[in-house]
């Protein structure tokens, strides 16, 4: 639950930037980041709950799952909004969102149900799902690492905010991937570990850097 907090951060300082200033895009980022910070909290609180019973614990993954490719989908929209007509853009959405539900489809009616190992969950959701799950995070955390590595090259009175916002996503994405595969006990501990490392990212460039959007 505390990646729903570092998140939430965000999406506050997006908000707050959106009603002073009406940036499309600030509002935009709090979307995806409220998007993003909900799987967050129903991940943590399904864990917490139904950690002794694997086919509720499974809808709570399944819930959390539909939340975060919401958040994907704002991401996406926030990279392309300024490259492509409303028409086409609102396709491309679309086509995301069915890619998601053909996904989440997938893994919700995978036989198989998520399990605690000595505290860890094994989501085990499959490896035709986990691939497409894979293949929409990328989608989801690359353009947002090159918009905000790409600012931190382009204005210098960001830099810093830009390199670790650019770095916290690439990060948190690579995580959840490994966090949710069937690797085995070792590769989901390392995945919990760099979505952490991530998530010290976001905190450094919210609270001891100067905003990107005033």
């Amino acid at each position: 639950m505390s990646g729903s907090f570092f998140v939430s951060s965000f999406t506050y300082r997006m908000w707050s930037s959106y009603q002073k200033t009406k940036n499309s895009l600030a509002k935009n980022f709090a979307y995806m980041g409220f998007f993003v910070a909900l799987p967050f909290f129903i991940f943590g609180l399904s864990c917490f709950l139904f950690s002794q019973n694997p086919p509720f614990l499974k809808i709570g993954g399944s819930v959390a799952t539909f939340f975060l490719f919401l958040g994907c989908i704002f991401g996406l929209r926030i990279f392309l909004s300024t490259r492509l007509e409303r028409f086409i853009l609102n396709f491309v959405s679309f086509m995301m969102a069915l890619f998601g539900i053909i996904t989440l489809f997938l893994q919700a009616t995978y036989p198989g149900y998520p399990k605690m190992n000595q505290g860890i969950v094994e989501w085990n959701i499959g490896p035709t799902p986990h691939l497409l799950f894979t293949i929409l995070v990328l989608v989801f955390v690359v353009p947002l690492t090159i918009i905000f590595i790409r600012s931190g090259f382009q204005d210098r009175n960001v830099r810093t905010r830009s390199f670790l916002m650019g770095a916290g996503f690439f990060l948190g994405g690579i995580g959840a991937i490994l966090n949710s595969s069937s690797l085995g006990r070792f590769i989901i501990i390392l995945g919990g570990l760099i979505m952490f490392l991530s998530f010290l990212f976001f905190v450094l460039a919210f609270f001891f850097t100067r905003p990107l959007l005033e």
